[in-house]
């Protein structure tokens, strides 16, 4: 099986693409027209070095002719209008904490969050006024109520398979914290559950990685979902390849 990945240079999850043929968005000698029996396009907008358009990126992913695309990427929309938080708000509300845009509502130090409608690894959270001020918030925006949360999880989803196993993420305490993964666990029942209801809105997606917030009473809710997530620490703590997953997935 020939596989191509489309990628930035700071992907941490490189690694374990051993046997795929790796290209980047930014690459000056790309070998056009490229056959492959599948390609996975990860996402380049929210790393900070990036700088191609929006015309050269469709340009690439157009050159390249896969028997089967992960996620069924076909362009930069695709990619950007999956990763936007608001229009995941739009499509997952009944899971998601409210959320409004930033222009339509005062922050409320204490009681709301605000963070970038496309961000990285979260960064630039604002929790408090003087953060959101300094940020300059507008329509790329967004606000959230604040959650209390008892855990926060990552649960991954490979080809319609709920891996057995999250990683455990320490939270957000300002905005120059780092998330990072401290543990995984398994997914309790009604983890599952509400991760499948997820799922059923998103089917066309092959390998995303949820974001839960468990709450003090049990109850659960969607941070934000990521196409294309970071995966090092996963495979590091648990040993499950979710590459060769992906590549043999029961939805191939």
């Amino acid at each position: 099986m020939r596989k191509a990945l489309l990628t930035t240079r700071n992907d941490l999850s490189l690694p374990f693409f051993a046997d795929w043929e790796i290209y980047f968005y930014d690459s000056a000698e790309f070998p056009a027209p490229l056959e492959v029996d599948l390609l996975y396009c990860r996402d380049p907008f929210n790393q900070p070095d990036f700088t191609p358009d929006k015309r050269e990126i469709d340009q690439l992913i157009s050159s390249i002719h896969p028997s089967y695309s992960i996620d069924h990427i076909s362009n930069f929309s695709d990619m950007r209008d999956f990763e936007d938080k608001w229009r995941q708000y739009q499509r997952y509300r009944d899971f998601m904490p409210v959320t409004w845009l930033a222009p339509d509502v005062e922050f409320q130090e204490g009681a709301m969050i605000a963070k970038p409608r496309i961000s990285q690894r979260a960064k630039n959270i604002c929790l408090t006024e003087a953060d959101y001020e300094a940020h300059h918030p507008d329509e790329n925006w967004i606000i959230q109520e604040k959650m209390e949360i008892r855990e926060e999880l990552r649960a991954y989803v490979v080809r319609g398979e709920i891996l057995p196993d999250a990683t455990i993420k320490s939270s957000k305490t300002s905005d120059g914290d780092k998330v990072k993964v401290i543990g995984t666990r398994p997914l309790q029942a009604p983890e599952r559950d509400f991760v499948a209801q997820l799922m059923a809105k998103m089917p066309e997606i092959d390998l995303v990685g949820l974001d839960l917030a468990i709450l003090p009473d049990g109850g659960m809710r969607l941070i934000e979902a990521n196409r294309s997530p970071q995966f090092k620490r996963y495979i590091e703590f648990t040993g499950i390849n979710l590459i060769e997953r992906l590549e043999n997935g029961k939805n191939t």
